[in-house]
């Protein structure tokens, strides 16, 4: 909980440099929220809401520039900042980019009997592109084909 407390914070008092600076900045909080959350009780929220309610969040599922959403399936979670449709439709959907953060659990290579996460944002190379997920290799997380890793 503390974690979230300040991070909010960070986030109320942060005036991001650019429209996709946003999407970037809470997808990684969303990130540290779900690992804090894994840290703390061992599990995953599995919606935006449920994360929001718990990490206390400091913002919104949408705001002016995106809409963010949360899918949980076994081991891992997914994070999603995708722009909001009336942005796309503007000329300046050029710049703003979507986002896809992911958070795996994984063995922890020194105590096989314990668990650990492993987190990762890709930007997608495009704007407004449908939003694979990041995928697991040898306990290192990658970024689907046409996004880069942040």
């Amino acid at each position: 909980m503390a974690y979230a407390y300040i991070e909010s914070n960070v986030l109320t008092s942060c005036a991001c440099k650019s429209k996709s600076s946003e999407g970037k900045v809470y997808t990684g909080v969303m990130n540290r929220a779900q690992q804090a959350l894994y840290l703390e009780k061992n599990f995953f929220a599995k919606s935006f809401n449920e994360l929001s309610q718990i990490q206390n969040l400091g913002f919104t599922r949408e705001t002016k520039y995106y809409r963010y959403s949360v899918q949980a399936p076994e081991s891992a979670v997914f994070h999603y900042a995708v722009p909001r449709r009336k942005i796309l439709e503007k000329q300046e959907s050029l710049k703003i980019k979507s986002y896809v953060g992911a958070v795996f659990i994984i063995s922890d290579p020194e105590h096989k009997s314990k668990t650990q996460t492993k987190a990762i944002i890709c930007q997608f190379d495009t704007s407004g592109a449908i939003l694979p997920q990041p995928t697991l290799e040898n306990n290192l997380p990658i970024c689907p084909k046409g996004t880069s890793s942040l």
